[in-house]
């Protein structure tokens, strides 16, 4: 396993060696993320000539045709080494490429078609593509047959994602078990009218293994459904060797038989949620099965109709989801979609068992058309639509709450049966396990409330956010804070949605005040995002460009004023401008508990040397303009004298920022050099007056973690 996982690195290693290489070489289209806007691929592309082999590689495709599975073309591109932003909680895209044996990526703006591969599964796929072009939920349907969900709109993903639902339209462990489950099912039917010299045990087994794999296949074998093969076919060699072991036992060693087979996939988080659930259902049907439950002193099974028992069978399957899987999905996504325990008693039934089934059949011109599939799924999604479906984000203090309150019910659960287990006249063995249970529980939910209590928070902070090429710092204090400036913005997106935002939900803060620098896209391009997220937050501004707010006040030089005990005062611009550009950038210094900094924006060092004099010794300096040569000079720089310097910058990024010579400078003048480009999100605590810089990416950080291309030459901090 450890010699995969450094071959891996070794080979990203080489791959960024090779960024500023224009290489010539065929790519083949295995995956499509997204084809609608900005298409997203994944390709493999040769590089034998560079003993690298045939590689997997993410492309920005931005040529005029359509990308296709099976495409093979003649391209002279560029790979970029694998990288990341890196905010506390965030997501971490080079963790998740990697999880996906992804080396590199690239954008493709030429290339030359050569030729389709094309075999009876992507036949299969653009002929239902084709039939299935005018319907309603093509999307779902292509989901479901052939795990392609690049064609999933953004409302169909809203849908799936509000209602806890998504993990339906990713064909995994519970679709390859559905089916071989029904395959089994009608071998043993057959088996009814076959003689029985033709029975055997093994049949229906075999069957249902077939039909898992070519299941599978539709699906191009994805990693979650090469999983479920793998364990599937454990299991089978087990039980046909006559191996029994007890359900934990046996997911440990399918887990680790897993991991050994592909240990890239612990860095998914998908193998988690699938091992997660796994796990919590052999704990639930261990110690909460539904035979257990009684009504006037008689099994439910033997007082409930059949239906009716199938019925409660799939609540109480739900209802333990709800219970224990939940601290996982929190601690994963942080956050809770409300409505999924009605939503999955709808859905997962109306999937597994109608759906699919259809599908396939379909598949093979059995069925009655696509269109009453589609029209199946008009009529669920109209009803979900009547569940109370939402997504709630979660901060760090409510993620502590839900799963104190999960574990706080499941512990009232296990001291109920743990009371009847003399009534129940259970075994030795099993009242030992409901006593580990309840001992396991009580541990747990003091472990959860101890830490709640002991996680400290510093008296303030200033956190500058990792969102590539821009800005977007924040002062905090409590559970309030003010915004300096908000990052770029693109078609269909901006680093407010992706970072600032889910920052602000994970930690519970109210935004009470945006100010921006000015009106450039890296500063200015999500005010539109955080102002409908926070309508009665304070506008502060340099340039007469009002971004819709009835709620604003000018940045301008000489203006002051107060926050939670901050004093702002406004340093630049001297003029108010109809569109600001970087020399009139709102410059602020800011102060507090004897500590002070300076927020700069995109200011030039002719600027800088007008307002030098006006602000004396700092502790912090927002270095502006990215690190740009064209400020941050030397006079600045000896009337501020920095303790800290920080930059705001991508990796890679075409104008080279920050430039050397800066960075020279600021380590001539004694300062602390931070670069969200290398450190990610930087953090300085606050407390008693005396503060402390964390990042995100350091020493201690995680092997994927690290900057691919470049640890021999940067030392972080």
């Amino acid at each position: 396993m450890q010699g995969q996982l450094v071959a891996v690195l070794r080979d990203a290693e080489k791959i960024a060696e090779l960024r500023r290489t224009v290489i010539d070489t065929e790519l083949e289209v295995i995956g499509l993320r997204r084809i609608k806007e900005n298409p997203q691929v994944v390709a493999r592309v040769d590089l034998t000539e560079y003993q690298l082999g045939r590689v997997k590689i993410q492309l920005n495709w931005q040529l005029p045709q359509e990308p296709h599975l099976g495409d093979i073309w003649r391209v002279k591109l560029s790979l970029r080494p694998l990288s990341s932003r890196l905010n506390e909680g965030g997501f971490n895209r080079q963790r998740w490429l990697l999880s996906q044996s992804v080396l590199a990526s690239a954008t493709l703006k030429q290339g030359e078609w050569q030729q389709r591969k094309s075999d009876w599964r992507q036949q299969k796929l653009q002929q239902v593509i084709a039939q299935t072009d005018k319907l309603r939920y093509q999307g779902v349907i292509l989901a479901l047959a052939f795990g392609e969900r690049a064609w999933l709109n953004d409302e169909d993903w809203r849908d799936f994602r509000e209602s806890g639902t998504a993990h339906l339209i990713a064909i995994s462990g519970l679709h390859i078990g559905l089916v071989a489950g029904l395959a089994w099912g009608l071998v043993r039917l057959c088996q009814i009218v076959l003689p029985s010299r033709y029975l055997s045990y093994h049949l229906p087994h075999l069957a249902a293994l077939a039909a898992a794999v070519f299941y599978a296949y539709l699906a191009d074998f994805l990693i979650p459904t090469q999983r479920a093969l793998w364990g599937y076919g454990f299991w089978l060699l087990l039980m046909f060797c006559r191996i029994y072991l007890p359900p934990w036992k046996l997911l440990l060693l399918l887990v680790a038989w897993l991991s050994w087979l592909d240990p890239l996939s612990v860095l998914n988080e998908s193998f988690w949620l699938s091992c997660g659930a796994v796990a919590v259902l052999c704990f639930y049907y261990r110690f909460f099965p539904l035979t257990r439950l009684q009504w006037q002193g008689r099994s439910l099974k033997q007082v409930l109709p059949a239906f009716v028992y199938r019925l409660a069978a799939l609540v109480h399957l739900q209802f333990g989801l709800l219970l224990l899987f939940t601290p996982l999905q929190v601690l994963i996504f942080q956050a809770v979609p409300l409505g999924t325990f009605l939503s999955n008693l709808v859905l997962v039934p109306l999937f597994g068992m109608v759906l699919v089934p259809l599908i396939l059949l379909q598949l093979f011109g059995i069925g009655f058309g696509w269109e009453p599939i589609d029209f199946i799924l008009v009529q669920s999604f109209t009803v979900l639509q009547w569940l109370p479906n939402h997504y709630l984000a979660l901060s760090y203090q409510q993620q502590w709450i839900v799963s104190g309150g999960c574990a706080a019910v499941l512990l009232l659960l296990s001291a109920y049966r743990t009371l009847r287990r003399d009534k129940e006249k259970v075994s030795t063995t099993q009242s030992n396990g409901y006593r580990t249970a309840l001992c396991g529980l009580i541990l747990s939910v003091g472990l959860i409330l101890s830490v709640a209590q002991t996680r400290q928070k510093p008296d303030w902070r200033l956190v500058m956010l990792d969102v590539g090429q821009g800005l977007a710092t924040l002062i905090i204090r409590g559970n309030k804070a003010v915004l300096f400036d908000s990052g770029q913005s693109w078609q269909g997106g901006s680093m407010a949605e992706a970072e600032i935002l889910p920052y602000l939900r994970r930690n519970g803060l109210q935004l009470e005040q945006l100010i921006v620098s000015h009106d450039d896209n890296d500063h200015a391009g999500g005010v539109a995002d955080l102002r409908r997220a926070f309508p009665n937050a304070l506008l502060v501004r340099a340039s007469n460009r009002g971004y819709g707010a009835t709620h604003s006040r000018y940045c301008r030089q000489g203006e002051y004023w107060q926050w939670q005990g901050f004093q702002f005062r406004a340093l630049a611009p001297q003029t108010i401008s109809d569109v600001a550009k970087n020399r009139d950038s709102c410059v602020l210094l800011v102060s507090r508990d004897h500590l002070r900094f300076v927020l700069s924006g995109d200011i030039d060092i002719h600027v800088e040397n007008r307002i030098a004099a006006d602000i004396g010794k700092i502790d912090w300096l927002q270095v502006g303009h990215h690190g740009s040569n064209g400020s941050t000079g030397w006079l600045w720089l000896a009337k501020l004298q920095p303790t800290a310097a920080l930059i705001s910058s991508s990796l890679h990024n075409q104008w080279g920022f920050p430039h050397n010579e800066v960075i020279q400078r600021l380590k001539q003048t004694s300062s602390a050099v931070y670069n969200t480009a290398l450190d990610g999100q930087i953090s300085i605590d606050v407390r008693n007056g005396r503060w402390r810089i964390s990042t995100a990416r350091n020493r201690l950080s995680p092997w994927y973690q690290i900057i691919i291309g470049l640890e021999k030459e940067i030392q972080l901090e």
